[in-house]
């Protein structure tokens, strides 16, 4: 005896499949909100809290404070001084690049920036200058560019990911 004559259906097995379906589907459907909670989380970064992000990198560098600084960075962030300098991969490699430069008491100032954001992403670039100790005693030169910051949100905090810092020498009578 099959299932269908057991609840007397026995002739009807056409109009069972579809409803067997449909109930299949909506269980299987009603389990999956659940589950793509807990993947699909998008934090979203507002202009405000970017901008802030930068002010902290800046106050880490301004401060010399080098585990501030590379504290800002995700474990597998990407750092380069500027687009034809190699990139330091990790952040044992952007705290040897940072301790090099924090020597030279670097001073930033953005000029102008950009801030777009995304779920779980979010993007600054514009241009910025540094001022750094020159390679004579009391100097200072003038470092600067197009610089680029990706943030991600990772493990409950927004890092740094990607950070190209746009430090390219700047001549005596360059515009600024």
């Amino acid at each position: 005896m099959t299932i269908f004559a057991r609840i007397g259906l026995q002739g009807e097995r056409r109009a069972v499949w579809p409803v067997a379906a449909a109930v299949f589907c909506i269980a299987a459907w009603g389990s999956v909100p659940a589950h793509a909670a807990n993947t699909s989380q998008c934090a979203v970064l507002t202009h405000t809290d970017a901008a802030d992000l930068f002010d902290r990198w800046n106050t880490a560098l301004a401060g010399s404070d080098v585990m501030q600084l590379v504290g800002l960075y995700s474990d597998r962030a990407e750092l380069a001084a500027d687009v034809e300098d190699v990139p330091h991969r990790g952040r044992q490699a952007i705290l040897t690049y940072y301790e090099s430069l924090l020597r030279r008491h670097p001073q930033a100032s953005v000029v102008s920036r950009t801030i777009e954001t995304g779920c779980n992403v979010a993007t600054e670039s514009g241009r910025i200058l540094y001022r750094v100790t020159g390679k004579r005693k009391g100097t200072r030169m003038l470092l600067g560019g197009q610089y680029h910051t990706r943030y991600r949100f990772e493990a409950g905090a927004w890092r740094i990911d990607r950070h190209l810092l746009g430090a390219r020498s700047i001549p005596a009578r360059a515009p600024i």
